[in-house]
């Protein structure tokens, strides 16, 4: 049996990895290497995290409340389905 906790600490690790990986990674070290200051580098690293994560989290909240409505609107063979494509 799986904890809730554990589920989502190991969530929150294969996005960190793969938002790692992705384009956003060069993105986000480009613009930090025409900064001068270390002050500016941190502080531009950690908006960009911030904004990475709200973006994320936005996507994922918006996603699963259109999921969960379109499962409650139409049964559970849409349900099964939604549940199936979302994983």
């Amino acid at each position: 049996r799986h904890d809730g906790t554990w589920r989502s600490v190991g969530a929150v690790a294969i996005g960190v990895v793969h938002g790692a990986a992705g384009p956003g990674a060069v993105l986000g070290v480009l613009p930090a290497v025409a900064l001068r200051r270390s002050s500016l580098v941190f502080g531009y690293f950690a908006g960009f995290c911030v904004a990475t994560v709200a973006t994320m989290g936005a996507f994922a909240a918006s996603y699963g409340e259109v999921t969960s409505r379109l499962g409650d609107a139409h049964g559970a063979r849409v349900r099964s389905v939604l549940r199936y494509v979302s994983a």
